[in-house]
């Protein structure tokens, strides 16, 4: 698969030790997310539907409950579970990714890191062609919802919002970083290293 090797590239280029759980084998139980707390798991939800099932949005509250640190990325998350979701899984979109969802698709192409920033500050990048997945159709708008913080912005965006690309928050000894684009569409393989 495409996208899983673009992940595993970045991984492997950044010293990583990593683990693969695939989609088909389910929903990791929380015997394996366990192993998982001292590290990051990275959740790739991929372009498919159904986004974050109920099981899988229980794993992920499991997993923060026990102090695990996510990494959280794809185009159609805010779309998925609040335009498309029911209440439960509006609210979940809010209070555990701790998100605001604006728009489905932004248009934009290009992501900055925010000044300062200790994870994203200096880092620019197209999430357009080169040699990433070339699939960001739908790269959404959000907002973050305090504590959260703004980590990366489309940098070509001029509307009434913030212009929020990705957010990240620590809680409860757990820190996230939601990205609404796929990482995988990161157009070059040194910028995908880097942000990962």
């Amino acid at each position: 698969d495409l996208c899983l090797g673009l992940y595993a590239q970045a991984l492997d280029d950044s010293g990583f030790g990593y683990d693969i759980w695939s989609w088909w084998r389910g929903t990791p139980p929380n015997n394996i997310l366990d192993l998982y707390t001292d590290g990051v798991v990275v959740w790739f939800c991929s372009h498919t539907f159904p986004v974050l099932t109920k099981a899988e949005r229980d794993a992920i509250d499991y997993y923060l409950s026990q102090g695990g640190n996510l990494l959280i990325t794809e185009q159609d998350i805010g779309w998925a579970l609040v335009e498309d979701g029911t209440a439960e899984s509006a609210a979940w979109y809010r209070n555990t990714l701790l998100a605001e969802y604006l728009e489905d698709d932004s248009g934009l192409k290009t992501v900055a890191g925010v000044a300062q920033d200790p994870l994203s500050n200096g880092l620019e990048f197209s999430i357009d062609l080169g040699s990433g997945a070339a699939n960001q159709y739908f790269p959404s708008l959000i907002d973050p919802i305090s504590p959260a913080q703004t980590c990366f912005i489309y940098s070509d965006y001029t509307g009434p919002y913030t212009g929020t690309a990705g957010i990240r928050y620590s809680r409860n000894n757990s820190k996230v970083v939601y990205l609404a684009f796929g990482f995988e569409g990161i157009s070059s393989q040194t910028q995908r290293s880097q942000v990962m």
